[in-house]
């Protein structure tokens, strides 16, 4: 069983990324969350933590950034109704929202994440009450205060690239509601910052 692999990144496809294994002729194709998907780059060589989810039928593997977030999906597959598909697409909102919703048991934000109704979102918080702590997964800073999809994700990733943090900070704040997708998110800070 596969629980980590250094590798270069091929191509993407939609949540797919197509990958070279580091020292062998081996290629394999991984699923990854949204979040971690906005941070590949093509050709480049990067080391990450998979599940490899074994079933009767299949074998799929999947692609996280952190032991926090492989944490939180094997969690959500325990979960009766969640598949891997919608564990994927609850990654999405990124762990602080995830563990705000159930803290605050929002089950009306979680039913904002795409295949999930309210009657998931009600058992997702119920089973994972217990099981998932905010301290575990993430440093609590003054920065998690901020509580949109996806606002801490840009900040790490633009912070990364050497931007000043407290101007990402503040352009993070003012990115326009309409843009919803992470990547415009990510290009739309990226532009004011250029000017």
């Amino acid at each position: 069983m596969f629980s980590y692999v250094k590798w270069s990144v091929l191509y993407i496809e939609d949540s797919k990324v197509s990958v070279s294994v580091a020292g062998t002729w081996l290629g394999l194709e991984i699923f990854v969350s949204p979040i971690t998907l906005s941070k590949i780059v093509v050709w480049e060589e990067i080391e990450l933590f998979i599940h490899h989810h074994i079933t009767e039928v299949s074998q799929t593997l999947f692609w996280f950034e952190n032991l926090g977030e492989k944490k939180v999906f094997k969690s959500l597959l325990k979960i009766d109704w969640i598949g891997w598909k919608a564990a994927i697409n609850i990654l999405g909102i990124w762990i602080h929202n995830l563990v705000k919703a159930i803290e605050e048991n929002d089950d009306k934000f979680l039913t904002t994440i795409p295949g999930i109704g309210k009657k998931t979102a009600l058992k997702i918080i119920l089973e994972m009450k217990n099981k998932v702590e905010a301290g575990d997964l993430f440093d609590r800073t003054e920065n998690l205060k901020l509580s949109r999809p996806y606002d801490q994700d840009i900040i790490k990733t633009l912070t990364d690239m050497w931007y000043d943090k407290k101007k990402v900070e503040e352009i993070v704040k003012n990115i326009p509601e309409d843009i919803t997708e992470l990547k415009d998110k990510v290009m739309f800070a990226i532009k004011t910052l250029s000017k």
